[in-house]
């Protein structure tokens, strides 16, 4: 049940311990989907504890929490709310895959970026990718209003 979200948490520790440095805004970005990685595991964890009847005191003690705030914290709406979220969000891998290949228009190349940073993409690497393309597409528009 959580062994996707388990893969992306993986493969973002393999890009962020990988020895090549790495932009800022990149780092940042895969930390921040680690972390949303990790308080979605910790959500199907709690919603699979709780399928099995664990009570909320069984939670709450396992997460070092009182019953309480483990049920403010994981009861109710919550986790789907956060799954959601998280399958909207870029930090998802299949989402942001699944994304492109199910669009039925060539994607725009912030949809193509999303998806190729999610399986690991270099951003500096696409940035180059994007600046080439635009110098390509001017060369043709260039082309064809001479023609």
């Amino acid at each position: 049940m959580w062994e996707p979200i388990a893969d992306d948490l993986l493969a973002r520790a393999v890009q962020l311990h990988s020895g090549k440095r790495k932009p800022l805004e990149h780092v940042l970005r895969l930390a921040g989907a680690a972390a949303n990685d990790i308080e979605s595991l910790v959500a199907v964890a709690v919603t699979s504890a709780r399928q099995r009847e664990e009570s909320w005191a069984e939670v709450g003690r396992s997460a070092g929490v009182s019953a309480a705030s483990a049920r403010a914290r994981w009861g109710g709406d919550q986790v789907p709310r956060l799954l959601e979220r998280r399958a909207g969000s870029p930090s998802g891998t299949v989402g942001a895959v699944e994304s492109l290949l199910n669009s039925a228009s060539p994607p725009t190349w912030p949809e193509l970026e999303k998806a190729l940073l999610a399986l690991g993409a270099d951003a500096v690497t696409l940035e180059r990718l994007r600046v080439t393309a635009r110098a390509d597409e001017a060369v043709v528009e260039q082309k064809d209003n001479e023609g």
